[in-house]
């Protein structure tokens, strides 16, 4: 993730995180991406000591901004949150597919 504030200039985006302090160790996760105020997506609980998350391709769109979440809980019951950190997107699009050409073959009468 960028740093709060930050741009993603890839369509792809993998959340990272590390978990610092407290007695336990990491025992689960959960990553929430929200769009304005809407989840448009929720890792759910996860299991381990995971530090970083690739977000679903196609989950995000190219000029809007965005704010991640991610909640890690210890082995000891305590949970903490990065809050939610905000970013836009800003990537440069592929160039449009050009020479494709169609045409219609044979005929058929519906009677």
């Amino acid at each position: 993730v960028p740093p709060p504030g930050g741009t993603v200039t890839a369509p792809a985006l993998t959340v990272q995180w590390s978990m610092t302090g407290g007695s336990g160790t990491q025992a689960t996760w959960r990553v929430i991406v929200r769009d304005g105020g809407a989840v448009i997506h929720d890792s759910g609980v996860q299991p381990g000591a995971a530090a970083s998350y690739a977000l679903p391709g196609g989950l995000l769109r190219n000029g809007k901004t965005y704010t991640v979440e991610v909640i890690v809980t210890d082995t000891l019951g305590q949970s903490a949150s990065s809050g939610q950190q905000a970013f836009t997107t800003a990537w440069t699009p592929p160039p449009a597919v050009a020479g494709v050409q169609a045409a219609a073959v044979g005929s058929q009468e519906v009677g």
